[in-house]
């Protein structure tokens, strides 16, 4: 289940650029350990880092910054699926793909977060 959420280094970045959504995992100041809660913003009286899935945060970009990220299939008939990348941002018609070798779904969207990251 947690690979339906992002990693604790882009949960990082993504608070540092402005995503303050209530999410349905955080991870523990004290232990490091990812766990699920139900929309608390402290533990232990300490301020807890938010973990969004993978959606919310595609759901954000596109919101909040006009920034679409998306993360189309290809399949190669000898060596299997793969996915790739594509940022746009809608105001400037700028459109980025990011890689086409993934073997990871989710890989390709950390990713294309990162890329994304790097438009706000």
């Amino acid at each position: 289940m947690e690979n339906l959420f992002v990693t604790f280094d882009l949960a990082n970045k993504l608070k540092g650029k402005g995503f303050n959504e209530k999410c349905f995992a955080y991870q523990n100041p004290e232990s490091y350990e990812f766990r699920l809660h139900g929309y608390s913003t402290y533990c232990r009286g300490k301020e807890i880092l938010n973990i969004p899935t993978h959606q919310q945060c595609v759901d954000w970009f596109r919101e909040k910054h006009g920034i679409e990220i998306s993360s189309p299939c290809k399949k190669d008939k000898d060596l299997g699926v793969f996915y790739g990348g594509y940022v746009k941002k809608y105001d400037d018609d700028f459109g980025k793909s990011y890689g086409s070798n993934f073997r990871d779904y989710y890989e390709a969207y950390n990713q294309g977060i990162e890329e994304a990251l790097k438009l706000i």
